[in-house]
């Protein structure tokens, strides 16, 4: 079963998907992907295994790439985006010769450009792939929008690194105390909500006496902002084990986006066994943020709601706080690298059912 996997940007939860898949002795993978982004710079080595790479940086060579996949003669094709345009190419190129997959995350947000999409989608979108792929029910939305029908949109196409962050987890229970700690994981621009999150911090910081601290784990170009601010705890960028490990000095996750068609970062959180607060726009926040039950869903742009519910986690009693946590982690077992390999072996092998086996383990 060979499948090839046109990708952007590496990322740590990437690569877990693609080393579950690559646990099948009967797969081999090639994998096209650019360079690394300087805000997100996870190793280069962590995709060393792959033998079959084509890596690019600015755009990629359409020739040299189909050339590429014609010599690796791929039973299945996974187009990561459309914005591309060696991969539209090759994707068209391969129509006939390969099943095709279509990942993407966007949400419906009925602007102007989407409209145009819809109506353009027949040539421009549809003839790229049989199927869609996406994370969950906000892109099923617009997959089936630019006409992919029900049963050929799969869900589950982002998963974290659940194993790493799960086991880092166990360590919860057994630790003397519990940390003391807001956590905000991604990179150091305005779009992520830091503005809107340093602003919150501070308002929250003046209302309650001992405040927790607030762990920036990231780069970026508000880098010095975030570095500034009383009470917040600069960390960097960091490569998934030694961010699993952070979580533990955490006792809630804060994603307060402006803009988040997905955000693996709450599945990874939500794995470790941390309760979650996330804005209105964070996609995953559908599946895996239930207010109330494990953490709260805040309005993006809102300092004064996100405010309100970093208050209401200083206040909460430990008993409470720990069955939040362990809600996140029963809420984790949606999304697995092993569900993610499966679904590709599953199309690759002609549609016949494979399902990942669960992990008994994941549970609270």
């Amino acid at each position: 079963m060979r499948i090839a996997i046109l990708h952007h940007s590496l990322t740590g939860y990437a690569n877990s998907c693609m080393k579950a898949l690559h646990s099948h002795r009967d797969v081999k993978i090639f994998l096209a992907h650019s360079t690394l982004d300087p805000n997100t710079p996870f190793e280069r080595d962590m995709f060393s295994w792959v033998e079959a790479r084509y890596e690019w940086s600015g755009r990629p060579n359409a020739a040299l790439l189909l050339s590429k996949l014609l010599e690796f003669k791929p039973d299945l094709l996974l187009t990561l985006g459309w914005h591309v345009s060696a991969y539209r190419q090759a994707a068209k190129s391969l129509k006939g010769k390969t099943k095709r997959i279509l990942y993407f995350e966007n949400t419906w947000r009925g602007t102007a450009k989407q409209w145009l999409g819809v109506l353009a989608s027949p040539l421009h979108v549809r003839s790229l792939a049989e199927y869609a792929w996406v994370p969950g029910s906000r892109q099923r939305d617009f997959a089936m929008r630019l006409g992919f029908k029900a049963m050929k949109i799969m869900d589950g196409s982002l998963s974290g690194h659940t194993d790493l962050f799960r086991t880092v987890g166990l360590q919860r229970p057994h630790m003397q105390g519990r940390p003391r700690a807001f956590l905000f994981v991604g990179r150091l621009v305005k779009v992520k909500g830091l503005t809107v999150l340093l602003k919150a911090y501070a308002q929250y910081r003046s209302s309650c006496t001992d405040p927790w601290s607030l762990i920036c784990v990231g780069a970026g170009p508000l880098q010095e902002k975030v570095s500034s601010a009383p009470g917040v705890i600069s960390a960097g960028f960091l490569q998934p084990e030694p961010l699993a490990q952070r979580m533990l000095d955490a006792s809630v996750l804060v994603l307060p986006s402006l803009f988040e068609p997905w955000g693996v970062v709450v599945h990874e959180a939500a794995a470790s066994g941390l309760p979650i607060i996330a804005s209105d726009v964070v996609g995953s926040h559908v599946h895996l943020v239930q207010s109330e039950f494990n953490g709260f869903v805040v309005e993006a742009g809102s300092p004064e709601s996100l405010t309100e519910a970093m208050l209401r986690f200083h206040h909460m009693d430990e008993e409470t706080l720990d069955g939040m946590g362990a809600a996140s982690r029963l809420l984790a077992q949606q999304f697995t690298p092993e569900r993610w390999a499966a679904t590709l072996r599953r199309i690759a092998a002609g549609g016949r059912q494979e399902a990942a086996t669960p992990d008994p383990t994941f549970a609270a």
